[in-house]
């Protein structure tokens, strides 16, 4: 094993490189301490791993649209969130009831923890819903502002992506249901 000795070198030092005997490979891990695959995960530096065994924390989701405001009425909308370090998880669930009014325009969800700034319309998650039997959509969550996120699914005329709401991709009726995730960078 090579062995690499490092001076600190001054302002105004000459600095002399010397050849050193070992290839690239061993050179890099004695710099970045000998860090693997099998070690990253063995050694819990994991995120994934950590947050399979982190109890999440529920938080009270906002559902707005950018048109006409929506009611949740008699239907369910949930949200969980785990931090570690700077990385948020977060998922969200809404299903309509009998009583839920759907408003109009795109919706947005509140965030658990604001995203860091330079994050905004940035894909962070995936979605799915369902609006009726055979009516199943996927598509991405992304960051609307610092605080906030919005699904986009592709339109099926067009090609391009669209805001998720009422009418988008299609009209929501009671037991329609949107599960969202991601994970993003807090501010």
């Amino acid at each position: 094993m090579a062995t690499i000795s490092l001076t600190a070198i001054n302002a105004g030092d000459d600095a002399n490189a010397e050849p050193v005997d070992g290839n690239f490979d061993t050179i890099a891990d004695l710099l970045n301490g000998n860090l693997d695959d099998a070690n990253i995960l063995n050694g819990g530096i994991s995120l994934s791993t950590k947050a399979a065994s982190e109890n999440w924390s529920s938080y009270t989701v906002t559902w707005t649209t950018n048109g006409t405001q929506p009611a949740i009425g008699n239907g369910t909308l949930t949200g969980y969130y785990l931090k570690i370090g700077k990385n948020v998880y977060f998922r969200i669930k809404l299903t309509g009831g009998t009583t839920t009014t759907w408003g109009t325009g795109e919706f947005i969800f509140s965030l658990p923890v604001n995203a860091a700034s330079d994050f905004t319309d940035t894909a962070i998650g995936n979605f799915r819903l369902r609006i009726s039997a055979g009516n199943n959509y996927i598509g991405i969550v992304y960051i609307k502002t610092s605080s906030t996120v919005s699904c986009m699914v592709q339109d099926s005329t067009t090609g391009k992506g669209t805001g998720v709401g009422n009418g988008a991709p299609t009209g929501w009726t009671s037991g329609s249901y949107i599960y969202l995730s991601g994970v993003y960078e807090a501010a």
